[in-house]
């Protein structure tokens, strides 16, 4: 079996982040690697757990969205689970200063036993829930960008990151192919949100002959969030939905 700085330097370049490869970088990748696989015999982080699955899947696609962060700004990724984007990002960029934000405890404390392992003084963790982070003062519009990786339909999603923006900050929106259909049904709700329309950057995550489409939706914060919201999360939800539905209605009848 080869090295893991060969597979890290072969599969990081095919993906066009050859900027990212070094011996140093592939430390702490290789660090980090071990360590989620061997937490996860313990309790479940994720479902990816070969080698090139974690290069590729958890380690390339966190660090994509790296190059829309402005040099040193201070990053929040909503529902960070296991540190996917947090930790990629902070080992690519020890500039900026990143919290990861998740309601469960257990995976935040994997989030801070691997950034103490891997020497990341740039990242801590936030035990809440977003919405309750969005209403607190210690939180709301305090971050140049919030950062979202899988967790909910834009409609939803956009409640959660966007009280959590600064004016003038960014929300990138971690999507696979959806991302088109999930703006147009988000486009009111970012709006009154404070946020501009959206722009979209994509890529392509390269893995042999599994290619797999990825797209960044990234929303600018033009005004500042009406301070009823963010909601409580299952209004959010309900909200999300009847607006599909009504959508729907409108477009069929």
């Amino acid at each position: 079996m080869s090295d893991f700085y060969t597979d890290f330097a072969r599969l990081f370049e095919e993906n066009g982040l050859g900027e990212f490869v070094s011996r140093e970088t592939s430390e702490k990748f290789e660090l980090l690697a071990r360590k989620l696989e061997e937490t996860n015999e313990k309790f479940n982080l994720t479902a990816i757990t070969d080698r090139e699955g974690i290069i590729i899947k958890h380690f390339a696609d966190s660090v994509f969205p790296s190059g829309q962060l402005a040099e040193g700004a201070d990053v929040i990724d909503v529902g960070a689970g296991a540190g996917f984007p947090s930790l990629p990002l902070a080992v690519v960029r020890p500039d900026l200063r990143i919290t990861s934000l998740d309601s469960t405890a257990k995976k935040l404390g994997f989030v801070a036993e691997a950034a103490r392992e891997l020497g990341l003084n740039n990242v801590t963790t936030l035990i809440s829930r977003a919405e309750d982070a969005g209403r607190s003062a210690e939180h709301r519009e305090k971050y140049d960008a919030v950062i979202s990786r899988a967790v909910a339909a834009l409609p939803v999603l956009s409640e959660l990151c966007l009280p959590l923006v600064k004016k003038k900050g960014l929300f990138i929106a971690m999507k696979g192919p959806s991302a088109f259909d999930e703006a147009k049904e988000a486009e009111s709700v970012i709006t009154l949100l404070g946020g501009d329309k959206a722009a979209f950057a994509d890529y392509t995550l390269k893995n042999g002959g599994a290619n797999e489409n990825r797209i960044l939706v990234l929303v600018t914060k033009k005004q500042f969030t009406p301070t009823k919201y963010p909601r409580n999360y299952s209004q959010i939800a309900k909200a999300a939905k009847k607006a599909k539905y009504e959508d729907a209605r409108r477009r069929f009848t």
